[in-house]
C-alpha cells in the first residue's frame, strides 16, 4: 500500500497491487494498510479520506486466501469507515465477479456505492479523467 497523490476532491489516493505482493499473509497485508492509514492521518488525528485503488493484475491462486476479504472489510468498516471514500478495483478477474456480486448485497446502498469496479481500460480511463486530471504526475504513474 502506497500513497500516490491526491485526487480532484482532495482525497488521498492509496495504490495496492495485490498480485505483486511477495508476502501473501492476510494479517501482514492488513497491518501494512493500517500503518499506511495511520501515517497519512497522523495517528488518526488529521482530517481526510482515501480512495483505495487495488490493481488486481497478476492475481493468482496464492492471493485467494478467504481470510483476506474478511479481514480487509473489518478494517474498512469497523476501524476506518469514515476514512474510505471509494475502493476502486482494477481488472477484477472474472472468477471473482460472481463472488463479489453475491457478497456486495449484504451491505447497505451507501456502502455498496463505495466500491467501484473497472473491468476494462475504458472504465479506468474515464475514472482517471474525472478524478485525477488535477494531478497529472499521479495519473501518469497510475497509468504506467
Amino acid at each position: 500500500f502506497m500513497r500516490v497523490g491526491t485526487d480532484a476532491a482532495g482525497h488521498h489516493v492509496i495504490y495496492s497491487c495485490a498480485g505483486a505482493a511477495r508476502n501473501k499473509k492476510p494479517v501482514d497485508g492488513c497491518k501494512h494498510l493500517c500503518l499506511e492509514l495511520e501515517r497519512i492521518f497522523d495517528g488518526n488525528n488529521a482530517p481526510g479520506r482515501v480512495v483505495l485503488v487495488v490493481n488486481m493484475a497478476g492475481l493468482g491462486i496464492a492471493d485467494c486466501n478467504p481470510m483476506t476479504p474478511m479481514m480487509c472489510l473489518s478494517i474498512f468498516f469497523n476501524h476506518y469507515a469514515e476514512r474510505f471514500f471509494q475502493i476502486v478495483l482494477w481488472g477484477m478477474p472474472t472468477i471473482f465477479v460472481g463472488t463479489y456480486s453475491a457478497g456486495i448485497r449484504i451491505f447497505n446502498p451507501l456502502t455498496q456505492s463505495r466500491f467501484i469496479i473497472h473491468r476494462t481500460d475504458v472504465d479506468r480511463i474515464r475514472y482517471a479523467e474525472s478524478y485525477w486530471s488535477n494531478n497529472p504526475e499521479m495519473a501518469a504513474w497510475l497509468d504506467a
